[in-house]
């Protein structure tokens, strides 16, 4: 009788090879996330660049290309487009880390090439988060997808710059370096983020809460103490000591018919809760909130105790009068999306076993928010197209302008004068249409006298409510007179003695 050898199984084939295709499986996943990233940063960075290219850029690249251009060169951080001085503003003392741009003279597309690596680099960092919380796979890579694909994340990036949108970063990186315990480079980011902008202390003072309840009541508790206390600080006593910025543009219009201060916004919340309720959750701000849930792929949803640190940014915009806070167009949510990625990359630590139903909704959520994405680009393609036949001949008039000139222009043409010290957003200073600034008649009198040239185009956006003919009439009558025309964009000079 013949025996028929038998082969011996044993586990540690079985496990090393499971090992083995686990191993293959986490490496296209990291190079998938890489992938995304690089493309990210490559289409994106591109399409920001040519929109300020176009002149297409709006009214804060310049104000903050001039705010880095003025640091970069050590000049006292007086900002003439919005008549502010940086600490009179908001209070974003975290830019001067940006100020070698301005030194290297590259701050208006240097700012936007920040913006795009941030928001970028914010993805790979939510991967990483993802799986110290225990995440493996696909579902450690959802959140970093799916912040690529989302349009809350892509529409600041378009929208010039802004400090907010560096927040992400420095936020997600934050928990990384506290899931490992490196507590120094978590103060650091911290201490950066807070300086990012007045508001953003808020976010980590409810990051303290989260910490305190999550076991780290020391650490929590003074993250939350010193985050309030700096946000405090920076909005009573600190915007009010540099000028009047709060008390006459940012408190009006947070309140709207409610008062003149975010404290009679609270107030108005106290004594009218319902039709406070009413007011903050629109359909519009509802399907705004659903998109940031979209954004993490509902994994926030898994760590409810980490979405509290959305809900100061969220709240603030929520409860503004401020229309444009109601909308992902511009960049007032990026850090409650920031604070949602979060919860959405240690939700993803706690996904059941039975993993495919969940794959499969992040799946639609990232083609959803994809389509999204590419129907913004596309009418960012098509700005970009009808804006860049113009491009040569308002370069050349700019061209024309002495680098030290001080010299009035139309809002998309701001970014791309801001190296200089004297930059007014026209009809300023001849017209007064700024407010929140401590100028009065004698100051834009004097401005006015001084001024030296004025880039006039009535297809490139004036600020305020002067009629075209009403600005063309104060230019002459101020002693301007044509020196260039180039299509419909014209270069005024003032004439010897007017």
């Amino acid at each position: 009788m013949t025996t028929t050898p038998v082969r011996e199984t044993g586990e540690q084939p079985t496990t090393a090879g499971r090992e083995a295709v686990r191993d293959t499986s986490e490496w296209l996943v990291r190079r998938v996330v890489t992938v995304a990233t690089g493309a990210y940063a490559l289409v994106v960075g591109t399409l920001a660049l040519l929109r300020y290219e176009s002149f297409a850029s709006d009214f804060d690249h310049g104000i903050f290309s001039q705010y880095v251009w003025l640091l970069g060169r050590l000049h006292e951080p007086f900002n003439t487009i919005n008549l502010r001085t940086l600490l009179g503003d908001h209070i974003e003392p975290g830019i001067a880390v940006l100020a070698p741009l301005g030194t290297l003279g590259v701050g208006a597309p240097g700012l936007l090439v920040v913006q795009t690596l941030a928001l970028a680099a914010t993805a790979p960092l939510l991967y990483l988060l993802a799986r110290e919380h225990g995440a493996r796979g696909w579902v450690a890579a959802a959140p970093a997808l799916l912040w690529c694909a989302s349009p809350v994340v892509l529409r600041p990036a378009f929208h010039d710059f802004h400090p907010e949108a560096l927040v992400p970063l420095l936020l997600v990186g934050g928990c990384l370096a506290l899931a490992r315990d490196r507590l120094v480079v978590f103060a650091a980011t911290a201490v950066l983020a807070c300086a990012m902008k007045e508001d953003v202390g808020l976010a980590y003072a409810a990051l303290g809460v989260v910490l305190a309840w999550s076991g780290r009541r020391r650490l929590g508790a003074i993250v939350a103490v010193a985050a309030a206390a700096w946000s405090a600080i920076a909005v009573y006593v600190v915007l009010p000591a540099f000028g009047n910025a709060s008390e006459q543009e940012f408190g009006p219009r947070f309140a709207g018919d409610r008062g003149s201060t975010f404290l009679d916004v609270v107030r108005y919340t106290v004594l009218h809760p319902l039709a406070a309720v009413d007011r903050a959750f629109t359909p519009n701000d509802v399907g705004v909130l659903a998109m940031l849930v979209l954004t993490a792929g509902g994994l926030c949803l898994l760590a409810p105790k980490w979405l509290l640190v959305a809900v100061p940014p969220a709240a603030m915009n929520l409860l503004s009068s401020y229309d444009l806070q109601h909308t992902i167009q511009y960049h007032y949510w990026i850090v409650a999306a920031g604070a949602v990625a979060v919860a959405g990359a240690i939700g993803a630590g706690r996904v059941p076993d039975d993993r495919s139903a969940f794959l499969r909704y992040a799946a639609a959520s990232g083609v959803f928010l994809t389509l999204l994405s590419l129907k913004w680009a596309g009418s960012i393609i098509e700005q970009i197209r009808f804006e860049w036949p113009h491009r040569a001949d308002r370069q050349a008039v700019l061209d024309a302008i002495p680098d030290d000139a001080s010299v009035s222009a139309p809002m998309h043409a701001l970014s791309h004068l801001s190296e200089r010290t004297t930059l007014y957003v026209l009809p300023e200073p001849m017209i007064p249409v700024r407010v929140g600034t401590e100028w009065d008649e004698a100051d834009r009198e004097r401005a006015s006298r001084e001024l030296e040239y004025v880039v006039f185009d009535p297809a490139m956006k004036f600020w305020g409510s002067p009629t075209v003919e009403q600005v063309e009439q104060e230019i002459e009558r101020r002693g301007f007179r044509e020196i260039m025309r180039r299509g419909e964009t014209a270069l005024y000079r003032k004439e010897p003695g007017s």
